[in-house]
Protein backbone atom coordinates (compact mmCIF):
# COMPACT_ATOMS: atom_id res chain seq x y z
CA UNK A 1 0.00 0.00 0.00
CA UNK A 2 3.05 2.51 0.92
CA UNK A 3 4.27 2.38 -2.88
CA UNK A 4 0.64 2.45 -4.46
CA UNK A 5 -0.24 6.05 -2.17
CA UNK A 6 1.40 8.99 -2.94
CA UNK A 7 0.96 11.69 0.17
CA UNK A 8 -2.33 13.11 0.52
CA UNK A 9 -2.53 16.54 1.05
CA UNK A 10 -4.84 18.02 4.31
CA UNK A 11 -6.78 19.63 2.24
CA UNK A 12 -9.76 19.59 4.77
CA UNK A 13 -13.25 17.48 4.92
CA UNK A 14 -16.98 17.70 4.14
CA UNK A 15 -19.02 16.59 6.91
CA UNK A 16 -22.84 15.59 6.18
CA UNK A 17 -24.45 18.17 7.97
CA UNK A 18 -27.57 15.52 8.12
CA UNK A 19 -26.22 12.49 9.90
CA UNK A 20 -25.03 14.00 12.74
CA UNK A 21 -25.92 16.96 15.64
CA UNK A 22 -24.41 19.66 15.90
CA UNK A 23 -21.99 18.42 18.50
CA UNK A 24 -21.04 15.57 17.19
CA UNK A 25 -20.18 17.69 13.99
CA UNK A 26 -18.07 20.47 16.11
CA UNK A 27 -16.20 17.48 18.15
CA UNK A 28 -14.92 15.49 14.57
CA UNK A 29 -13.99 18.53 13.20
CA UNK A 30 -11.95 19.45 16.50
CA UNK A 31 -10.28 15.82 16.29
CA UNK A 32 -9.64 16.54 13.28
CA UNK A 33 -7.93 19.66 13.31
CA UNK A 34 -5.76 18.12 16.65
CA UNK A 35 -5.37 15.38 14.63
CA UNK A 36 -3.61 17.13 11.45
CA UNK A 37 -1.66 19.00 13.78
CA UNK A 38 -0.40 15.90 15.77
CA UNK A 39 0.43 13.84 12.44
CA UNK A 40 2.11 16.87 10.69
CA UNK A 41 4.84 17.07 13.87
CA UNK A 42 4.97 12.70 13.50
CA UNK A 43 2.84 11.86 16.52
CA UNK A 44 0.89 9.43 14.52
CA UNK A 45 0.40 7.77 17.46
CA UNK A 46 -2.07 10.18 19.17
CA UNK A 47 -3.08 11.65 15.73
CA UNK A 48 -5.07 8.13 15.45
CA UNK A 49 -6.84 8.28 18.43
CA UNK A 50 -8.43 11.20 18.11
CA UNK A 51 -8.91 10.78 13.68
CA UNK A 52 -10.66 7.07 14.47
CA UNK A 53 -13.92 8.92 16.48
CA UNK A 54 -14.02 11.72 13.58
CA UNK A 55 -13.87 9.45 11.25
CA UNK A 56 -16.25 7.14 12.65
CA UNK A 57 -18.83 10.00 13.11
CA UNK A 58 -18.77 10.67 9.61
CA UNK A 59 -15.60 12.99 8.71
CA UNK A 60 -14.31 12.66 5.68
CA UNK A 61 -11.03 14.74 6.42
CA UNK A 62 -10.87 12.49 9.13
CA UNK A 63 -11.69 9.04 7.02
CA UNK A 64 -9.10 10.00 4.34
CA UNK A 65 -6.04 11.18 7.19
CA UNK A 66 -6.97 8.00 8.69
CA UNK A 67 -6.91 5.81 5.75
CA UNK A 68 -3.95 6.97 4.76
CA UNK A 69 -2.36 6.15 8.00
CA UNK A 70 -3.99 2.61 8.18
CA UNK A 71 -2.66 1.68 4.44
CA UNK A 72 0.82 2.63 5.40
CA UNK A 73 0.39 0.14 8.45
CA UNK A 74 -0.63 -2.09 5.75
CA UNK A 75 -4.08 -2.22 7.02
CA UNK A 76 -5.52 -2.24 3.44
CA UNK A 77 -8.51 -4.10 3.84
CA UNK A 78 -9.22 -1.26 6.50
CA UNK A 79 -8.12 1.44 4.78
CA UNK A 80 -10.05 0.61 1.81
CA UNK A 81 -13.56 1.03 4.15
CA UNK A 82 -12.04 4.53 5.28
CA UNK A 83 -10.99 5.66 2.12
CA UNK A 84 -14.35 5.01 0.18
CA UNK A 85 -16.39 6.42 2.97
CA UNK A 86 -14.56 10.05 2.38
CA UNK A 87 -14.28 9.52 -1.25
CA UNK A 88 -18.44 9.01 -1.51
CA UNK A 89 -18.55 11.92 0.39
CA UNK A 90 -16.53 14.18 -2.38
CA UNK A 91 -13.53 14.27 -0.35
CA UNK A 92 -10.66 14.46 -3.10
CA UNK A 93 -8.21 12.56 -0.84
CA UNK A 94 -10.56 10.08 -0.18
CA UNK A 95 -11.28 9.81 -3.91
CA UNK A 96 -7.56 9.99 -4.86
CA UNK A 97 -6.58 7.42 -1.67
CA UNK A 98 -9.32 5.05 -2.85
CA UNK A 99 -8.41 5.15 -6.47
CA UNK A 100 -4.67 4.63 -5.83
CA UNK A 101 -5.60 1.44 -4.13
CA UNK A 102 -7.85 0.06 -6.52
CA UNK A 103 -5.57 0.61 -9.15
CA UNK A 104 -3.08 -1.11 -7.28
CA UNK A 105 -5.19 -3.86 -5.98
CA UNK A 106 -4.23 -3.04 -2.67
CA UNK A 107 -6.64 -4.62 -0.25
CA UNK A 108 -9.33 -4.76 -3.21
CA UNK A 109 -9.43 -6.21 -6.35
CA UNK A 110 -7.67 -4.44 -8.67
CA UNK A 111 -9.61 -2.66 -11.70
CA UNK A 112 -8.00 0.14 -13.78
CA UNK A 113 -11.42 1.20 -15.13
CA UNK A 114 -12.68 2.00 -11.20
CA UNK A 115 -9.67 3.66 -10.13
CA UNK A 116 -9.50 6.13 -13.08
CA UNK A 117 -13.67 7.19 -11.66
CA UNK A 118 -11.99 7.98 -8.65
CA UNK A 119 -8.81 9.53 -9.30
CA UNK A 120 -10.20 11.46 -12.05
CA UNK A 121 -13.26 13.06 -9.50
CA UNK A 122 -9.86 13.53 -7.35
CA UNK A 123 -7.74 15.30 -10.21
CA UNK A 124 -11.21 17.36 -10.85
CA UNK A 125 -11.20 18.75 -7.70
CA UNK A 126 -7.41 20.10 -8.20
CA UNK A 127 -5.63 17.16 -5.88
CA UNK A 128 -2.23 17.50 -7.38
CA UNK A 129 -0.68 13.89 -7.16
CA UNK A 130 -4.25 12.66 -9.07
CA UNK A 131 -3.57 15.33 -11.82
CA UNK A 132 -0.58 13.70 -12.22
CA UNK A 133 -1.94 10.53 -11.85
CA UNK A 134 -4.39 11.20 -14.68
CA UNK A 135 -1.59 12.68 -16.78
CA UNK A 136 1.00 9.43 -16.36
CA UNK A 137 -2.38 7.69 -17.42
CA UNK A 138 -2.46 9.12 -20.62
CA UNK A 139 1.05 8.95 -21.29
CA UNK A 140 1.51 5.32 -20.46
CA UNK A 141 -1.84 4.05 -20.86
CA UNK A 142 -2.18 2.89 -17.15
CA UNK A 143 -5.92 3.10 -15.57
CA UNK A 144 -7.71 1.38 -18.29
CA UNK A 145 -6.67 3.88 -21.13
CA UNK A 146 -4.24 1.64 -22.83
CA UNK A 147 -6.92 1.12 -25.57
CA UNK A 148 -8.31 4.04 -25.31
CA UNK A 149 -7.44 7.51 -28.12
CA UNK A 150 -4.66 9.38 -25.44
CA UNK A 151 -3.56 11.63 -28.24
CA UNK A 152 -5.67 13.81 -27.60
CA UNK A 153 -7.26 17.69 -26.20
CA UNK A 154 -7.96 15.28 -23.12
CA UNK A 155 -4.79 14.02 -22.96
CA UNK A 156 -3.58 17.27 -23.44
CA UNK A 157 -5.52 19.27 -21.18
CA UNK A 158 -3.84 16.66 -18.21
CA UNK A 159 -0.28 17.08 -19.19
CA UNK A 160 -0.34 20.74 -19.47
CA UNK A 161 -1.80 20.60 -15.81
CA UNK A 162 0.85 18.39 -14.19
CA UNK A 163 3.42 20.43 -16.68
CA UNK A 164 2.09 23.93 -14.61
CA UNK A 165 2.53 22.08 -11.34
CA UNK A 166 6.39 21.26 -12.26
CA UNK A 167 5.52 17.55 -12.76
CA UNK A 168 9.05 16.26 -14.59
CA UNK A 169 7.44 13.38 -16.53
CA UNK A 170 4.39 16.17 -18.06
CA UNK A 171 6.97 19.00 -18.32
CA UNK A 172 9.33 16.21 -20.65
CA UNK A 173 6.11 14.93 -22.66
CA UNK A 174 4.96 18.15 -23.68
CA UNK A 175 8.02 19.48 -24.56
CA UNK A 176 8.46 16.47 -27.22
CA UNK A 177 5.00 17.09 -28.00
CA UNK A 178 5.65 20.68 -29.48
CA UNK A 179 8.35 19.25 -30.95
CA UNK A 180 6.99 16.61 -32.83
CA UNK A 181 3.07 17.59 -33.01
CA UNK A 182 2.00 14.98 -30.28
CA UNK A 183 -1.38 15.31 -28.43
CA UNK A 184 -2.99 17.35 -31.43
CA UNK A 185 -0.38 19.83 -31.56
CA UNK A 186 1.18 21.49 -34.56
CA UNK A 187 4.86 19.96 -35.00
CA UNK A 188 6.92 23.15 -34.52
CA UNK A 189 9.83 22.40 -36.45
CA UNK A 190 12.43 25.11 -34.69
CA UNK A 191 12.52 23.27 -31.13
Amino acid sequence: ARSALATISLCGGILSTSLFPTSARAGAEEDYVAATKMYATGDVINAMSKLQPAADAGHAGAQALYALILSRADSDEEAIRYFRMSAEQGNRDGQFGYGSMIAAGDGIKADPIEARKWILAAANQGHPEAVNAMALAYMNGGLGLRDAPRDDATALGWIVKAAESGFIPAMDALSKAYASGGYGLPADAKL
